[in-house]
This record gives structure tokens, sequence and C-alpha cells, in this order.
């Protein structure tokens, strides 16, 4: 008869040593067996917590670079809409340098300057048709809303 503890230790029993007579050996060889399991397993358990912290880690980078960069996005289309809003100030600027102007002109200036402030993220005027302006969409999401008025069924 053998006893086996783990892959490779064991006690065999001949004729002149009995298992009876060896039970403090078979105690000693289970307990180092069950030290050396459990050894194995914290050892597997803290690899598998360091790859697990690893991975958080670039999880985070990952996302922080994420939010990082639609912050930046946000912040070109705001930079966007102020440079529209400047845009437009100097066009009026231009109009008002005109010799004649007349009536339907000025009307013109002061519609125009409602939607300069409008477009200007740091005026952040709402219109009173159009609404109040995201102006950390991009442009082509803004200029699609801008369009869709302009669409025939949207008056449905």
């Amino acid at each position: 008869m053998k006893i086996t503890c783990g892959n490779r230790k064991y006690l065999r029993e001949n004729d002149k040593i009995r298992l009876e007579d060896k039970l403090g050996d078979i105690i000693i060889k289970l307990y180092e067996q069950s030290e050396e399991t459990k050894n194995e397993r914290l050892e597997r358990e803290e690899i598998a917590r360091i790859q697990r912290e690893e991975e958080e880690r670039k999880e985070k980078i990952r996302n922080a670079k994420k939010n990082e960069a639609q912050k930046i996005k946000k912040l070109m289309n705001c930079a966007e809409d102020y440079k529209i809003a400047c845009d437009i100030r100097n066009y009026i600027e231009a109009v008002s340098k005109k010799e004649t102007v007349t009536a339907e002109i000025k009307e013109w200036i002061k519609w125009a300057n409602k939607k300069a402030n409008w477009f200007d993220p740091t005026i952040d005027e709402e219109d009173e048709l159009l609404g109040k302006r995201d102006h950390t969409e991009s442009m082509e999401d803004k200029n699609n809303k801008l369009n869709k008025y302009g669409s025939y069924y949207d008056w449905y």
C-alpha cells in the first residue's frame, strides 16, 4: 500500500515499515503539501491581482485620454463658434461703414448682431426661433440642425 501526497511525494508500506507506524510522517507530508498548495494558490492570486491592477491602470489611462480628447473637441467647437461670431461682427462693421446706411441696413445690422451673439459662446444668447446653440457640438452637427430648418419636410 502507498499514500501519495501531492504529485511526487508518497509513503509506501513494506514488510519492515507499516503505514500505521508512519502516521506522524504522513501528517507532516500532508501539512507540507497543503502549505505548498496554499503558496502556489497565493502566488497565482498575486499574479492575477497584479494583472488586474495593470489592466485597470491601462483602462484608466485610456479613459483619461478619451475624456481629454472629448474636452479638446468641445473647446475647438466653441472656438470655431467664437471665430464665426467675430467674423460676423467684422462683416457688420464693414457694412456699417458704407456711405449710405439705410433703415433696412440698420435693421439688418441689429439682426446680424443678435446672430453674432447667438454664435458667440462667451455671450451664449438664445435665438427666439432657433433656440439655444450647443457650442460644444461638432460643426457638422450644428450645420445639420440649421439645414433641417430649411427642409420642406420639417414643416409638418
